[in-house]
């Protein structure tokens, strides 16, 4: 059955007949995986912005912009190749290359990830966590505008 037609059933002599007419509407329903998975990593963007450290702040920011990846990718490339590179920031790279550059910051951040989580927070300094938390928040608002516009409104620049 072709996508997005709703078919007709009319009887005639020799059983049901299925004709295709106009579009049917879209479903209405729960919003998509994508918007709900931005929607989160905005709301984990605002956690961020009143976390108690530096260190908190970078982390949760972190999450936030893991989502906002996961809300890009779930758009572009929802199942994923068997064998295929597992980090988020290596799958935008190749499903998403206009976020090349985005792919890259994140990824070059991971083990500022890695070193907070086993405990050297306290290196974490307030301004480098605030410079991590406006780029976020500038990445969450391009992956927005790439869910609902082409992709080539969307700039490539971290």
């Amino acid at each position: 059955m072709a996508r997005g037609f709703a078919p007709t059933s009319t009887r005639g002599g020799r059983g049901t007949v299925l004709s295709f007419g106009a579009p049917a509407p879209a479903p209405a329903g729960p919003p998509s995986r994508s918007a709900a998975l931005l929607r989160r990593a905005d709301a984990l963007l605002a956690t961020a912005a009143g976390a108690p450290t530096a260190a908190d702040r970078f982390l949760e920011a972190y999450v936030a912009a893991l989502r906002g990846a996961g809300a890009l990718l779930d758009a572009v490339d929802p199942t994923p190749k068997r064998g295929a590179p597992r980090s988020a920031w290596m799958r935008m790279q190749s499903a998403a290359p206009e976020f090349s550059d985005w792919a890259a910051y994140f990824a070059a951040h991971s083990s500022v990830r890695a070193a907070i989580e086993a405990g050297s927070g306290d290196r974490m300094d307030s301004a480098e966590a605030d410079e991590f938390f406006t780029q976020v928040g500038r990445f969450l608002h391009r992956v927005e505008d790439r869910l609902i516009t082409s992709p080539d409104a969307v700039p490539q620049s971290a």
